[in-house]
């Protein structure tokens, strides 16, 4: 009947299968004929994935050795700033109880060591958004 199939027991239950849902589960599997690639094709294909490389990284500019030494500066001095990020690279400041040295500014992320040399990532627009002055 239209893609089912019914199945009557010897106890007398009737019940239906889907003739594709079958043939899925059981069947063998298909698979489709190999397709054979020109020349022509294969060159586009290389020239295709030459003009969607990625472009080259931005220079990431790291401290390596911080300066701990500084006076600590609450972040709140630099989050309304306009130059937010940029102006708390290298300062010795403190986030939400957390002291230490902005070593690295990627995208919108502010890296910040601590004397021990943990990193905390926080996200800019966030920090702006919390300890900026308006």
């Amino acid at each position: 009947m239209n893609q089912s199939i019914k199945v009557k027991s010897p106890e007398g239950i009737t019940q239906s299968f889907n003739f594709n849902r079958l043939r899925t589960i059981y069947g063998p599997t298909q698979r489709p004929d190999p397709v054979e690639i020109s020349p022509a094709r294969e060159r586009s294909k290389t020239v295709e994935k030459e003009a969607v490389a990625t472009p080259p990284a931005p220079k990431r500019e790291f401290i390596e050795e911080p300066d701990f030494s500084a006076p600590v500066k609450p972040i709140t001095e630099f989050a309304g700033r306009s130059d937010f990020p940029k102006c708390a690279y290298g300062a010795h400041i403190e986030i939400a109880g957390y002291p230490g040295v902005v070593v690295e500014i990627v995208n919108q992320s502010v890296k910040v060591r601590s004397v021990q040399g943990v990193t905390r990532s926080y996200n800019a627009p966030g920090l702006r958004k919390l300890y900026g002055q308006g």
